[in-house]
């Protein structure tokens, strides 16, 4: 690929699943197919991966919906002001937890992403944590608020931080992939 002289690459940001996951480095077949294509393409270990120590995994909890989409965003300013990137073309990608992150960053950054793909993303915190299978029921309460928290203030941070109360928010072009038969992020 050859660009256009004097211009920057559009970014796609990729947000890995977990929510506590990570993207290790290495080849990755679908970065290339992008970065072939003239495409900047950033995978994401957001304050809370997995792979930088207790603490760093420790600093999302009670925090999901916020600091890693915040560190979604900074990250493309960080490249923009790096001059590495063309911050009006930006776009973001993600599965399950990241597909959630995608659908906040759009809710909370409208004017940043030019485009979000959401591929069985999370729409509503509350419903995921009634009906996701037992083996991570428990993990996501630790991720969204303390355990002593009165249920009125569950309530209020459930409905804050889930997307699907704020989609009038969304601007930008999004494309939601979902499957009908998912046990981890079901359809509802």
């Amino acid at each position: 690929y050859t660009p256009v002289p004097e211009t920057k690459p559009p970014v796609i940001i990729s947000i890995h699943g977990g929510p506590t996951g990570h993207d290790a480095p290495g080849l990755d077949l679908g970065t290339q197919y992008w970065t072939s294509r003239g495409y900047a393409y950033v995978h994401v270990n957001y304050l809370g991966s997995t792979g930088y120590g207790r603490k760093y995994r420790e600093a999302l909890n009670y925090s999901w919906g916020i600091k890693d989409v915040d560190d979604s965003a900074s990250c493309v300013a960080y490249l923009a002001e790096q001059g590495l990137v063309d911050s009006t073309k930006a776009g973001i990608v993600g599965g399950s937890a990241g597909g959630y992150t995608v659908l906040q960053s759009l809710v909370n950054f409208p004017k940043l992403w030019a485009g979000g793909s959401s591929k069985c993303g999370v729409g509503n915190l509350k419903t995921l944590t009634m009906m996701t299978h037992k083996f991570e029921s428990h993990y996501l309460f630790g991720l969204l608020f303390p355990e002593d928290t009165p249920e009125e203030e569950r309530k209020k941070v459930y409905r804050e931080r889930s997307p699907v109360f704020h989609v009038e928010k969304i601007e930008s072009p999004l494309l939601i992939l979902q499957g009908d038969e998912d046990r981890v992020v079901p359809l509802d």
